[in-house]
C-alpha cells in the first residue's frame, strides 16, 4: 500500500499484517518494526525488488497545481513569445518542475508526439513523456498546429518541437541543467534558441 501524500510505503505479511518500509530517496527498505493488524491508507501499488530496496510503480500520477505562487510554472509560460505560449499552453506536469527535470536527467526517457490534420483545413498535436524505469509519466502535452492549409508532417514537426521546447524550458525555469542528452545536441539547441522567434524557423513555412 502507497500513501502519496506522506510518501510512505507499506509491506502486507501473511495474516493480514502491515509493516511500514524505511524510506531513503525515492525507494523504500525493510527496517526491524512490528507489524500492525490496521489497513493503511493509501492504494495498492505495483514495485520493483533491487536488491534489499523496493521502487514503488506508481499505478497513476495525480497532475500538480503550480498556480498558487507568483513565480509559478503557468506564470513563466505566459511570459514567453506568443507562439512558444501557444506551444506551450497545455501541457501537464505530474510532478513539480524541479522533480520533472530530476526525472528527465535519470534513467532513460521515452518521448512520444504525433500529429494529424482535417481535410487541411485544422491541425493538432499531442505529446508524452515517460519514464522507463518507473514508468511514470512525467508530462502530457497538445496544441494546434498552425498555418495556412497545414499538412500532417506539420503538425508532427509541432508536436516534435513541443518536446524540445518543454525540456529546454523546464531546465531554464528551475536552473537545472540537462545532462542526459549529448553535449553536440545541447550546443546546437542553446546556440538556436535565441534566433527562434518563429517556429517556421525550425520546421519551414
Amino acid at each position: 500500500m502507497y500513501e502519496p501524500e506522506s510518501k510512505s510505503l507499506y509491506q502486507l505479511y501473511h495474516g493480514g499484517y502491515y509493516r511500514q518500509l524505511h524510506s531513503v530517496d525515492d525507494r523504500f527498505q525493510v527496517v526491524p518494526t512490528v507489524p500492525e493488524s490496521h489497513i493503511p491508507p493509501g492504494y495498492p501499488v505495483r514495485v520493483l525488488a533491487l536488491g534489499g530496496s523496493f521502487l514503488v510503480l506508481r499505478n497513476y500520477q495525480i497532475p500538480v497545481d503550480f498556480r498558487e505562487t507568483g513565480d509559478s510554472w503557468d506564470t513563466y509560460i505566459l511570459s514567453l513569445e506568443e507562439w512558444e505560449r501557444n506551444l506551450l499552453a497545455h501541457v501537464t506536469l505530474h510532478a513539480t518542475p524541479a522533480e520533472t527535470m530530476h526525472l528527465l536527467n535519470d534513467g532513460v526517457v521515452f518521448a512520444a508526439s504525433d500529429g494529424s490534420v482535417i481535410q487541411m483545413i485544422s491541425g493538432s498535436f499531442g505529446v508524452v513523456l515517460v519514464h522507463v524505469g518507473t514508468k511514470i509519466t512525467i508530462a502530457t502535452a497538445m496544441g494546434a498546429a498552425p498555418g495556412f492549409q497545414p499538412s500532417s508532417f506539420r503538425a508532427e514537426a509541432y508536436g516534435a518541437l513541443a518536446v524540445l521546447r518543454l525540456i529546454w524550458r523546464l531546465s531554464k525555469f528551475t536552473d537545472i541543467a540537462i545532462t542526459r542528452w549529448s553535449e553536440g545536441f545541447l550546443t546546437k539547441l542553446a546556440a538556436d534558441t535565441p534566433t527562434l522567434e518563429q517556429p517556421c524557423n525550425l520546421i519551414g513555412t
